[in-house]
């Protein structure tokens, strides 16, 4: 990263999180945070940032940037480069979809990946075809839901 101003622009949101960030958030190993409040309108702060390995203070490492208010429409943020790539600066309040659940752009709202079904599936068979044996397995699953994917494993 080439220290510069950057803006952050993206479905989960454009501050910097003025909390802590937990590991393996952000789409990064080791995410960076803000500690520290974002400025007034039209005001430049320096503030600190810390990179949370996963120890107990969530600040194992700190570095400094910049951050300006422009108009109450957003922030700019002065960042130079990270130590290494598995570190990066973290942007958004919205958090992407706990593992086990999903939706279409990956955030909140989210709902189950893997969803009950009313009922258990019922199977037919087998019935020889040839030198082959077929199955049906009939499913009932609600309509809902059209993004539905069911996938089957057959083991013997």
């Amino acid at each position: 990263l080439i220290p510069a101003w950057y803006r952050f622009t993206s479905e989960v949101g454009g501050m910097m999180p003025e909390h802590c960030a937990q590991r393996f958030h952000c789409g990064a190993e080791v995410p960076i945070w803000m500690n520290g409040t974002h400025p007034s309108v039209n005001d430049t702060v320096d503030r600190m940032v810390c990179a949370n390995f996963g120890g107990s203070n969530c600040c194992d490492r700190h570095l400094s940037i910049q951050v300006k208010n422009c108009n109450d429409k957003f922030f700019i943020y002065k960042l130079g480069p990270t130590p290494t790539c598995s570190i990066a600066y973290c942007a958004g309040h919205r958090y992407p979809c706990p593992e086990g659940e999903w939706s279409p752009t990956g955030l909140p709202p989210c709902q189950d990946a893997f969803p009950l079904l009313p009922d258990d599936p019922t199977m037919e068979g087998p019935t020889a075809v040839g030198n082959s044996f077929e199955f049906k397995c009939s499913i009932r699953f609600s309509p809902q839901n059209a993004d539905q994917i069911l996938q089957f494993a057959w083991t013997f």
